[in-house]
């Protein structure tokens, strides 16, 4: 068995100052996992109010198969939703680089479709994005 991208991943983005919370597997929603099922986890928001706990992450990281989503307001990110040219959506991330600077925050789902995340300067009114 795999370990989730919350137990791969969890630790070392709130090490680099994200706030997290976690997403159910084969979505982009934020989900609790209880009595061994995945369900909606509609305070998901009070996330967006503090940090994200270690002791958090090491709750996640047992729930199988949990996503990471990170939370909006101090993040913005470029999604480039190219599935048919690889080359352009290759372009279109080296200019987003060139653009705003490099990130290591670089997710490639269904490729060749990425997402680049870049911190803000100052935080804004968000909302999550799943990342796994």
């Amino acid at each position: 068995m795999t370990a989730s991208f919350m137990a791969q991943l969890g630790s070392r983005l709130i090490a680099n100052g994200y706030t997290i919370l976690p997403i159910a597997p084969g979505t982009k929603k934020p989900g609790r996992y209880q009595r061994g099922v995945w369900v909606d986890y509609p305070e998901w928001n009070r996330h967006a109010e503090r940090p994200t706990t270690e002791v958090e992450v090491a709750t996640w990281s047992g729930w199988p198969d949990c996503g990471i989503g990170i939370v909006g307001g101090g993040v913005a990110a470029i999604d480039i939703d190219i599935l048919s040219d690889p080359d352009l959506a290759l372009q279109i991330e080296q200019l987003a680089r060139t653009r705003f600077g490099d990130t290591p925050a670089l997710r490639i789902g269904r490729a060749p479709k990425r997402l680049l995340v870049y911190r803000t300067r100052a935080p804004f009114r968000g909302h999550s994005s799943g990342t796994a």
